[in-house]
C-alpha cells in the first residue's frame, strides 16, 4: 500500500510540474512580447522621424504652390 501511495504522490507531482511548466511558458511568451523602454522609445522616435519627414515634404510642397499653411514638426528628444 505504501508503494501505491508513493506512486500516486509521484503522479500528482508530475501533474503539478507539468502545470508549472505550462505557467512558465506562458509567462515567457508574455515577457517576449513586451518591449523595453529603450525599444519603445526607439519605435516612438522612428515614428516621429517619419512623421517629421512627411511634414517637411508637405511644407516644401506648400512653399512651391504658394500656400500660407505649414505643418509644425514634432520635437523628438529623449
Amino acid at each position: 500500500m505504501k508503494l501505491e501511495a508513493m506512486k500516486t504522490e509521484l503522479d500528482m507531482l508530475k501533474i503539478e510540474i507539468e502545470n508549472q511548466e505550462t505557467d512558465l511558458l506562458s509567462l515567457q511568451n508574455d515577457s517576449d512580447q513586451q518591449v523595453t523602454d529603450d525599444e519603445l522609445y526607439t519605435l516612438y522616435k522612428t515614428n516621429i522621424d517619419t512623421y517629421n519627414q512627411k511634414v517637411n515634404e508637405a511644407n516644401d510642397l506648400a512653399k512651391e504652390i504658394g500656400s500660407t499653411w505649414i505643418l509644425v514638426p514634432i520635437p523628438g528628444k529623449k
